[in-house]
């Protein structure tokens, strides 16, 4: 159950799946095999670059203005459900529910980056893990890659569960990298690996992106396989993903315990 637990923190926060930022490495289902790497690899730019224009393209996605999503997350034999919520004031909340064992919010309100759960209390983030976790509420950090990547080269062609990818190295402006994986056929994000900060240690992390839909013209993935160190794979499975709905006024609203922490 402390397994558990951690992986639970652990879940993600990115409200664009699309992007897939809260993305890593360790074990998953998903099987990633190497290819000859040709001279005539594409630009690592332009990869990104048609990942956007195969979810849309810029001009849909700048007609959402939120975004609900409700599904159900299985991990260790163990499903809760799931519940994302984000608008373009970049607030979002994530909501896992386990009856019988903890429930676990975690998000971004005006700016604060905080978690809370039944077992382990509220907390207020600070230093690198809220820095990160602000970031990915960035609801148009999908459509506006460079703003944080400094730079982008396609290394290499392999296989990601029997389809063809492009390899693409990323170098973000804060120091970090990244590794995505884009479907040559396609153009759509199917793999992507990074270190994310959470609760004080540097976890190797991997998701992997897949049951494309169009929502509001938009393409989301509505299933995420995830893993994180030596936690229990999670598998996030959107049932339900809406655009541009009416939200209650407190949806993204600090968690009362969390806002008594806020001075």
């Amino acid at each position: 159950m402390k397994n558990l637990t951690k992986a639970l923190l652990a879940a993600p926060v990115a409200l664009t799946l699309i992007a897939a930022p809260a993305a890593f490495a360790a074990t998953t289902t998903t099987t990633t095999t190497g290819l000859t790497q040709p001279d005539n690899l594409p630009d690592g730019k332009d990869v990104i670059e048609r990942g956007i224009e195969a979810i849309g393209g810029k001009r849909a996605y700048r007609k959402l203005e939120n975004i609900r999503q409700t599904g159900r997350l299985e991990t260790a034999g163990i499903s809760g459900s799931l519940k994302i919520v984000a608008n373009d004031d970049d607030n979002v909340r994530v909501t896992i529910d386990i009856p019988g064992f903890d429930q676990v919010i975690t998000g971004v309100s005006g700016g604060v980056a905080y978690r809370t759960s039944i077992t382990q209390g509220a907390q207020v983030l600070e230093g690198k893990e809220a820095e990160s976790q602000i970031e990915e509420a960035d609801f148009f950090r999908a459509i506006n890659p460079w703003d944080f990547i400094e730079s982008a080269e396609t290394v290499a062609a392999e296989d990601v569960d029997g389809e063809k990818c492009y390899k693409v190295r990323l170098e973000l402006d804060n120091g970090d990298e990244q590794t995505r994986w884009y479907s040559a056929e396609t153009g759509l994000l199917r793999k992507s690996q990074s270190i994310v900060p959470q609760a004080g240690q540097m976890i190797n992390t991997t998701t992997v992106t897949s049951d494309y839909r169009e929502v509001e013209g938009v393409l989301f993935p509505h299933r995420l396989d995830l893993s994180a160190g030596g936690l229990p794979p999670q598998s996030l499975i959107m049932d339900k993903i809406e655009a541009n709905v009416d939200l209650d006024s407190d949806a993204l609203a600090l968690p009362d315990d969390v806002q008594a922490l806020v001075k």
